[in-house]
């Protein structure tokens, strides 16, 4: 009887919503870190000790920024996004009306700062890397990941794995091939 109700429950586990959602996004994931790692000899043929002082150091702010960017719309979004009917007009109102104001104020303050922030920078980083062309393609893709991870954020909410795999695996293949082309070019 108890190797009857395992077997059951065993099957029933490995048929689960649960397991299969998150098998993909594990398998994303693990592909990410993969593609990543095998891309390390790339980075350190075209990179010296000091390139990668300014990826670290770029990485750092873009991460800050990123966080004070969000301004928590993202938690919001998802908090909020079942207090409505699924798929009414008031649920698409609500996330259009947020991903407008994000998009509006995080570019806003990213076209400031890439108007007024070499002053800034300037004291901030001693000077070491220069603002133009480092700083201004970080606030370009501090921008760009904020608007992505709200639509991965939605997605994943909804439940809607494939998409939401679809456009991470496709994000960071353009990354990628970005990094490439200006690392290659530097």
């Amino acid at each position: 009887m108890l190797d009857s109700y395992l077997g059951a429950l065993s099957a029933r586990i490995f048929r689960s919503k649960l397991l299969k959602q998150s098998g993909l996004y594990f398998a994303a994931q693990v592909f990410q870190k993969a593609a990543s790692f095998l891309l390390i000899p790339i980075w350190t043929y075209y990179l010296v000790p000091a390139d990668y002082g300014v990826v670290g150091t770029m990485g750092a702010y873009s991460n800050l920024l990123h966080v004070a960017l969000m301004l928590g719309i993202y938690g919001a979004i998802v908090r909020h996004l079942y207090d409505f009917k699924q798929g009414s007009e008031e649920q698409k109102s609500y996330i259009f009306s947020n991903f407008l104001f994000l998009f509006a104020f995080s570019g806003v303050v990213l076209i400031g700062l890439s108007i007024f922030g070499d002053r800034w920078w300037s004291s901030i980083s001693a000077g070491g890397i220069p603002f133009r062309p480092f700083v201004t393609l970080t606030l370009v893709a501090v921008w760009a990941g904020l608007i992505s991870r709200t639509l991965l954020s939605i997605y994943q909410a909804q439940q809607r794995v494939m998409a939401y795999v679809t456009m991470e695996g496709v994000g960071f293949t353009l990354a990628v091939i970005l990094r490439l082309i200006f690392v290659a070019g530097h």
